[in-house]
């Protein structure tokens, strides 16, 4: 979407102009009264002058009789203006007034604290869907100002983090929040004050709050907190890492299984990603929490970057066991179009490459030096900024079959995916199942503290939900060697062979969840707060009845793909 400037009281241009007019008008008062006073055989100095060229501006005008053409100019040019310029500012107090006075009335509204492409993006869709949408951020220069005034989306130009703020915008009449300035700690303040006038407002609508964090350290303690752990009468709340949602939402949508062919047929495969920014961790963590596809080795992951070797450094610290799940190396570059390495590209020859580079420049140069390589390899180029140097890039290289371009940014920031759980429709089916089973089973609430709604679930939950269902669309792929098969593909490739396939890779895709989040295999029984299980092993070391629990899972598997082709259709 391309972006308009900027829209505050006065334009670049108008800003330009004035200064321009008001200086010419007081050169034109000077040099004016200096002809008039020299008929008039008075002496004057540039201090008089100066002083009677700046009156003319208050519209106190000293010469009679005859003038000169200048000083006749300057004295409708001043006050001209000085009055524009008025006029306007006091106009657009008056419209913050009155914009400020119609918010206290608002009800049922949406409150964006925080503007930057994705909140842009997440308020133009609120306003498709109907809500009267605020948007509050403290950057009179914003560029994405303009693209709000174009879709008459109120805009406040204050603290987001200011209490009397949030209660200007009447928080507690609202439905929706979503705070997602660029400080995470602003983004958790915003939402106690929001929680604590919640609790003081007599009535007012559930308000449905989403907050940005961006620290994925931080992001698990507060999914533990009561705040986010649990919803309240007045006010639900969750939290939102975008870098994760990316990267889930890109591998589903472009991982290995969607874009390279044959891909059950290979033993080995690597991946090439040329990037620096703060998404490719992310990236890296989901490859090696849910890459199983199959393969008899490791998936090899090349990272290429200037920061390459901090990056993967910095994942190894955190996560040391990475190392089982991956084999990662580092390739510090700075140039995407240099001999080095378009020689290492050829040594490694990678069967994907992800092209996630923040400038629209490195891209090109990328993308470039991949396409001219003597191997085929297929390229995903990711976007998650710059949209209207995106699309050029998409229509120069549109006829690269191999070459696929992935709107990261348009595809996750909507009012749908942050706050109807549309990535998650298939992650609550498998809950549900999972509750139904086990409550046929005869298990209750009090033995068993998930079997509750998607809604109550702990974070820690959803998340392994999520994982499962992703990993779907990879074993029917697996399966059945197509990117949307059909349910009966899939019930016809569901066999007794195909079950223990498919339900190694669950078992491993589930051992690679838990080892990243710090579980530990023990001998003795399982222990949630130590995260300690016996089940971290090889597949072939787990009893029969573990294992059955893998095969069972695969029942749901035809019904999964129902949902998932329903999913795609309306999304289509």
């Amino acid at each position: 979407m391309a972006i308009t400037q900027t829209q505050t009281v006065f334009t670049y241009l108008e800003r330009v102009v004035i200064v321009v007019l008001a200086v010419v008008a007081f050169l034109l008062g000077m040099m004016g009264y200096d002809s008039y006073y020299a008929l008039q055989h008075t002496a004057t100095t540039i201090s008089d002058l100066a002083y009677l060229s700046l009156n003319l501006f208050f519209m106190q005008f000293f010469a009679k009789d005859t003038l000169p053409l200048s000083l006749d100019i300057a004295r409708w040019l001043a006050p001209a203006t000085l009055s524009y310029t008025l006029i306007k500012t006091l106009m657009s107090l008056m419209q913050n007034h009155i914009q400020r006075f119609r918010l206290r009335y608002l009800s049922g509204h949406a409150v964006v604290l925080g503007l930057n492409n994705r909140s842009m993006n997440i308020a133009l869709s609120f306003k498709q869907h109907g809500f009267k949408t605020v948007v509050i951020d403290d950057d009179e220069y914003n560029k994405y100002w303009g693209e709000l005034k174009k879709h008459k989306i109120n805009m406040m130009i204050e603290n987001p983090a200011d209490t009397g703020i949030l209660s200007a915008t009447n928080i507690s009449k609202a439905s929706y929040l979503f705070a997602c300035t660029p400080l995470d700690t602003v983004n958790l303040n915003i939402i106690y004050d929001v929680f604590r006038l919640k609790q003081t407002a007599s009535d007012g609508p559930t308000l449905h709050s989403v907050c940005q964090i961006d620290n994925r350290t931080l992001l698990h303690a507060l999914n533990n907190r009561p705040l986010f752990a649990t919803n309240h009468n007045t006010l639900t709340t969750r939290t939102i890492n975008y870098n994760f949602v990316s990267a889930r939402w890109l591998l589903n949508e472009f991982g290995p299984h969607k874009v390279v062919n044959n891909i059950a047929q290979l033993k080995a495969f690597s991946i090439v990603i040329l990037s620096d920014n703060i998404f490719t961790a992310e990236l890296i963590l989901r490859l090696a929490e849910i890459g199983i596809y199959g393969f008899s080795d490791k998936i090899r992951i090349v990272l290429v970057g200037g920061k390459a070797s901090h990056i993967c450094a910095d994942l190894q610290t955190h996560y040391p066991a990475i190392k089982e799940l991956i084999t990662l190396e580092a390739v510090v570059l700075t140039r995407y179009d240099d001999k080095h390495f378009q020689m290492q590209l050829n040594d490694i020859a990678p069967n994907l490459i992800y092209i996630c580079a923040a400038e629209t420049g490195d891209k090109l140069l990328a993308l470039q030096s991949v396409c001219d390589q003597l191997f085929e390899a297929q390229i995903v180029v990711c976007e998650t900024d710059n949209q209207r140097s995106f699309e050029w890039l998409q229509g120069e290289f549109a006829k690269q079959d191999n070459v696929h371009f992935a709107d990261v940014n348009s595809a996750i920031c909507h009012y749908d995916d942050v706050f109807e759980n549309r990535l998650d429709r298939i992650a609550i089916v498998i809950h549900n199942n999972y509750v139904a089973q086990q409550l046929t089973k005869g298990e209750t609430t009090a033995q068993n503290s998930s079997l509750v709604s998607w809604d109550e679930l702990p974070e820690v939950l959803k998340e392994a939900n999520r994982n499962q269902a992703d990993h779907a669309a990879i074993k029917c792929h697996f399966l059945t060697g197509n990117t949307f098969p059909t349910v009966a593909e899939v019930r016809t490739a569901l066999t007794s062979e195909t079950k223990a396939i498919l339900a190694k890779m669950e078992h491993q895709r589930w051992v690679a969840e838990k080892k990243l989040a710090g579980w530990q295999y023990t001998s003795g029984n399982k222990d949630p707060v130590k995260r300690r299980s016996p089940s971290l092993i090889n597949w072939e070391e787990l009893s029969n009845e573990e294992q059955q629990k893998d095969i069972d899972t695969l029942d749901l598997l035809p019904a999964l793909v129902e949902l998932i082709n329903s999913s795609r259709n309306l999304s289509q």
